[in-house]
């Protein structure tokens, strides 16, 4: 029970850091609508991602890992649908420099915003495991 509390506080971690980060992705309904959608994902994530990694390990295996990935962000997908005070916008990013690195202008759509957030989710979560044990 107490590493489960552990994990719940570090995906509510990491999903306040991946608001703060993408702008067009919001939590509405306040602080508790928040704390309930993300022990919704804590319970995705933790409890049935471990299932369907089994189920597909054949997959897995033979993808070098590929599928693990492709597992989280289904998981990040279901839990935009069963959670419905969580919405992801498109994201507009306008002309930028920073040096010689020069980024044109950039639209993307809700879905690709929906992928990069599940990546970003994907690897803080695994960061954030790796360093607290």
């Amino acid at each position: 029970m107490k590493s489960l509390i552990k994990k719940y506080f570090k995906i509510t971690l990491i999903i306040y850091l991946l608001t703060l980060v993408i702008p067009s992705f919001k939590i509405t309904g306040g602080i508790q609508s928040f704390f309930i959608s993300t022990l919704i994902l804590t319970i995705l994530y933790y409890l049935l991602r471990p299932i369907i990694n089994i189920i597909l390990l054949p997959l897995n295996l033979i993808t070098l890992q590929l599928t693990a990935w492709i597992v989280n962000i289904v998981m990040f997908f279901l839990w935009l649908l069963l959670t419905p005070n969580v919405k992801i916008g498109g994201f507009t990013l306008t002309q930028f420099n920073l040096g010689s690195i020069h980024l044109s202008h950039l639209n993307l759509p809700s879905w690709e915003v929906s992928i990069l957030a599940g990546i970003l989710l994907t690897i803080s979560v695994q960061c954030l495991d790796w360093i607290t044990e």
